[in-house]
């Protein structure tokens, strides 16, 4: 009776299994599901993770996918190497993988379980031809090959169960582990992508940086520029300001080029989404020298986190600034930057949208190559957390930090005690400082002429440990 009930529910689960509902996530796009991998990139990456094993095609690379999911151009990557176990099974202790492991013990266990059902059978049968017709006997002997052929229908039913379960099971992949695509993590700007040598290929419609080919990618995300290379800027020499672009293993992810040409009459201009007007608009090319956002990354600066500056009770700066540096003849106060707030309680966006200046400013530095050099004045909101002051100037020197980032303060770098930049009316000359006598120390923080000319972005991050309260 125990073995009827064993094989009922046996069937009755097989029932359910077939008949009961499933339900799937909708499938992602082969191009950018990270399971699929094209022949080539499987290959190059099974040989960089295990440079002595051999690569074949036939069973480290599964076309389209157990259930198509990689169509027809991908496929899934499975990783391989024989391993020698503890334990043997029948006369195998070396597997390549865990399909063959498992393929040979689901054959070992079936074969026993045959083996066991047939002695079974025989005994049965041996069983009942000496019964000399004994009730008892017989009875018993037919318990016996029902036993046996009950335990043979489930041995070899097993393999309906598990494909019923799920087909993996009996092909073998699972518990196989296939290997997923790297994909690189990315930045809003190409040009602060990680490693100096990368290269990007444009989107051009495509799904993925699985579509591209790998000889599309030969743009370099910080080209070598000048002004006259700027002149004429060709679209596969460059990452272009605002256009997509994929790198190596980024998937569906996209960075923003940053290159602009210079105007014909060589003014030059910037990729910023800031207008002349200091109006937030779309990311483009615009008349400028230099642009990016204005944040406080630990929070500890409070919103706005650039103030205006006022003189006599008169707004004249919106709060940002630049200040040409020369070595011989110190610090220059230029031009104030359109600052604008975008996302409130969060960015700020700036744009220095004229270089004027900036050639008289290289005329009056001597050797100004080597001796001249551009940074910011910012005028940092000191408001303390639970105070209301706010003191009316907090003007503090930011420089450079390098990845497109600006939070170095240049006191600091110049080993000298942070301290308030004395305050004058645009383009009159700073209090002379300490920081005045220090241009060697800062050099490497400070703008080139060409930087500017050029057209550079650079997002403040000001931080308080680097901007404290004055």
């Amino acid at each position: 009776m125990l073995l009827k009930k064993i094989f009922v529910i046996f069937i009755l689960l097989q029932g359910f299994l077939f008949f009961a509902p499933f339900v799937e996530a909708a499938p992602l796009p082969p191009a950018v599901n990270p399971i699929c991998w094209t022949l080539e990139g499987c290959k190059s990456q099974l040989k960089e993770t295990y440079p002595k094993e051999s690569f074949d095609a036939k069973y480290n690379f599964q076309s389209g996918g157990v259930n198509g999911e990689c169509g027809n151009t991908y496929g899934l990557c499975i990783p391989g190497q024989k391993v020698k176990a503890q334990i043997r099974i029948g006369n195998f202790d070396v597997f390549e993988n865990m399909a063959d492991f498992f393929q040979k013990y689901f054959i070992y266990v079936v074969s026993i379980g045959g083996f066991i059902a047939a002695t079974i059978l025989v005994m049965a049968g041996f069983t009942w031809a000496t019964s000399a017709g004994s009730p008892e006997r017989i009875t018993q002997a037919k318990g016996y090959i029902t036993s046996s052929l009950t335990g043979s229908v489930l041995l070899l039913g097993s393999y309906t169960l598990l494909y019923t379960i799920n087909p993996d099971l009996v092909r073998f992949r699972l518990p196989m582990v296939y290997m997923l695509r790297p994909i690189v993590q990315g930045a809003e700007w190409c040009k602060d992508l990680q490693g100096a040598n990368t290269m990007v290929a444009q989107k051009d419609g495509k799904a993925s940086s699985m579509e591209v080919t790998p000889a599309a990618f030969n743009i370099p995300v910080n080209p070598t520029l000048t002004p006259e290379k700027l002149k004429s800027v060709a679209p596969s020499a460059y990452p272009l300001c605002n256009t997509p672009y994929f790198w190596k293993d980024s998937n569906e992810q996209t960075c923003r080029g940053h290159v602009c040409s210079l105007l014909a009459d060589g003014t030059p201009r910037v990729c910023s989404n800031v207008n002349a007007k200091g109006i937030v608009t779309g990311y483009g090319c615009k008349p400028g020298i230099l642009s990016g956002s204005v944040t406080s990354p630990d929070n500890a600066i409070p919103y706005p986190f650039l103030s205006s500056i006022s003189f006599y009770s008169k707004t004249i700066s919106a709060g940002l600034r630049m200040a040409s540096f020369c070595k011989t003849t110190g610090i220059d106060q230029i031009f104030d930057a359109l600052l604008t707030d975008t996302k409130a309680g969060a960015e700020q966006r700036y744009l220095f949208s004229s270089g004027a200046g900036l050639d008289s400013m290289a005329e009056g530095c001597s050797n100004a190559e080597e001796n001249l050099g551009f940074f910011l004045i910012a005028n940092v909101n000191d408001k303390l957390v639970g105070k209301t002051e706010l003191a009316l100037a907090d003007l503090q020197p930011v420089g450079k930090t390098g990845n497109g980032i600006c939070s170095t303060n240049l006191f600091l770098a110049a080993g000298l005690k942070p301290q308030v930049l004395t305050f004058l009316e645009p383009s009159k000359k700073l209090a002379e400082s300490e920081l005045s006598k220090s241009f060697d120390k800062v050099k490497n923080y400070l703008f080139t002429l060409d930087e500017l000319k050029m057209g550079t972005i650079c997002d403040i991050e000001l931080s308080r440990s680097s901007f404290p309260s004055l």
